[in-house]
């Protein structure tokens, strides 16, 4: 890749070239000629051209303010839609999150519960079932069945 002088030198040799293969100069010189011989058809030459060049410049200005205003229209609507999604996206996540740590929560604190009354309940059974306690079962004595009945 040359330097941009080296990209401009070539430009200018294609298009002296292509000048030259159409021989551009010598018809520019010819209309020249005609010009500066025949003013008034010049005249009107240059009038019916630019008269009919402004419903082609008022077209091409409609359909670019036309494409401008829709893609204004698209960005503003298309951006009001994707916040509003945001918004939306984003609480619905913030609700389930929250659901989701309180349902944790509630599962945690209930198995830690859980926990703490299995290890309670551990205890003071072995206060009462301890070595030196032992309860061992006895047997009713006549008077004692006696009574109960």
């Amino acid at each position: 890749m040359g330097t941009v002088y080296e990209d401009e030198d070539q430009m200018s040799a294609i298009l002296h070239a292509v000048g030259e293969y159409f021989e551009v100069k010598k018809k520019m010189d010819a209309i020249k000629a005609f010009t500066l011989s025949h003013p008034i058809v010049t005249l009107f030459s240059i009038v019916l051209v630019a008269m009919c060049s402004i419903p082609i410049v008022c077209f091409f200005t409609f359909i670019f303010g036309s494409i401008c205003l829709a893609v204004t229209g698209f960005v503003l609507i298309e951006g009001t839609v994707l916040t509003i999604a945001t918004v939306f996206f984003g609480i619905s996540l913030l609700i389930v999150g929250f659901c989701a740590v309180g349902i944790s929560g509630i599962i945690v604190a209930g198995f830690y519960v859980f926990d703490c009354s299995c290890s309670l309940i551990q205890k003071v059974s072995d206060r009462n079932m301890g070595e030196d306690n032992k309860l061992e079962p006895r047997t009713l004595k006549a008077e004692e069945l006696r009574k109960i009945k």
